[in-house]
């Protein structure tokens, strides 16, 4: 009976372990890209480097704070809501790093708003991918972190090339903000179902 209601894996898997890991990867280019930049911004702001290291840790902060409350949030909501919440959240971050670059109060709360998408998807991402791609999952999970991973290489490999902090911001921020779109169109929690498939579970009682 097993093998019978086994369906064939559904092709808009690939489309969300995509998105899913545009995100992490747009997500660590955000977070490092201050590394990148430490120089100029540490004499912009005129930061020692306890109040950098204070201004590179603030997403960290908040993986720590809310890493737990989120997973739980992504239990009763669903995970394509508060991903789609954690990374709108990360995107405010984004825009007011990218307005208010002289002010480290601002620069902070940025960095503290940009870590909350992140800490959604790290708590999340497993229930997405596994739901998408069963006993696939361990594959689709070391895609996902070997994109989080590229994230912060080409965070710290391209963004001191980048003409000015602005620009960089504003690539950042554009990015992340073309992948919240297509994340809150095309994301799913998991397969639909059809109805000639849900007739037969319910009808064999799975």
């Amino acid at each position: 009976m097993d093998d019978a209601l086994e369906a064939p894996p559904d092709p808009h898997r690939w489309i969300i372990l995509a998105l899913v890991c545009a995100l992490a990867l747009a997500g660590n280019y955000l977070q490092y890209q201050i590394t990148a930049l430490g120089v100029v911004l540490m004499v912009r702001l005129h930061l020692d480097i306890t109040s950098f290291s204070f201004l590179f840790l603030a997403p960290m902060v908040v993986a720590v704070v809310l890493g737990i409350p989120l997973g739980c949030a992504g239990d009763r909501f669903g995970p394509k809501r508060v991903v789609a919440t954690g990374f709108f959240v990360s995107f405010v971050g984004a825009v007011i790093r990218l307005l208010w670059l002289d002010s480290f109060a601002m620069q902070y709360v940025g960095m503290l708003l940009i870590g909350v998408g992140m800490c959604a998807l790290a708590s999340n991402y497993l229930k997405v991918l596994g739901c998408w791609f069963g006993l696939d999952t361990d594959r689709a999970v070391g895609i996902y972190y070997a994109s989080s991973c590229l994230g912060i290489v080409i965070a710290q490999s391209s963004t001191a090339f980048l003409a000015s902090i602005e620009q960089a911001y504003g690539i950042g921020a554009a990015l992340l903000g073309v992948l919240l779109l297509l994340w809150c169109a095309f994301g799913s929690s998991e397969p639909s179902v059809s109805h000639e498939r849900k007739s037969v579970l319910e009808a064999t009682g799975e």
